[in-house]
């Protein structure tokens, strides 16, 4: 008859927990190299919120898609932010509220839309701009 000792048996329980944690370990990397990045469209990429947003999105590593609305015009200070995007990674999707299709078009190039878009500059037509995003996602058909 053999005889064991107690240390033995701990030896045993450190080894299988070792085993338990290493297995935790390798599905967790695997879980994280599966998990997909996102193309992510922010409306509203020049304001106070957006901007943060376009640069939490790419320091993510998603795929990011800022709206260049023609109606900002010649805002210089706009502008250089949206070519600063540029520079980090960002594309620039020129569309305008009062062309449904563009707007449909900028919403196909991405599975996320984030609207960080102020009612500062249109706050009589926010809602109105805000209903012309919505049906633009659901013409597009292919935001999550």
């Amino acid at each position: 008859m053999l005889n064991y000792s107690p240390d033995i048996y701990k030896l045993e329980i450190l080894t299988i927990g070792w085993k338990v944690e290493k297995l935790e370990n390798r599905i967790e990397t695997k879980i994280e190299g599966a998990m997909e990045k996102s193309k992510v469209l922010v409306v509203g990429g020049s304001g106070y919120i957006g901007r943060r947003l376009v640069k939490a999105s790419l320091a993510e590593g998603h795929e990011t898609y800022v709206l260049q609305r023609t109606e900002i015009g010649l805002d210089i200070d706009k502008l250089q932010m949206l070519l600063s995007f540029k520079k980090q990674g960002a594309h620039l999707v020129e569309a305008s509220f009062s062309d449904h299709r563009s707007l449909v078009d900028a919403v196909k190039l991405a599975d996320v839309v984030i609207c960080a878009m102020s009612g500062v500059h249109f706050r009589s037509h926010n809602l109105l701009l805000q209903l012309k995003l919505v049906d633009a996602i659901k013409d597009a058909g292919n935001v999550k």
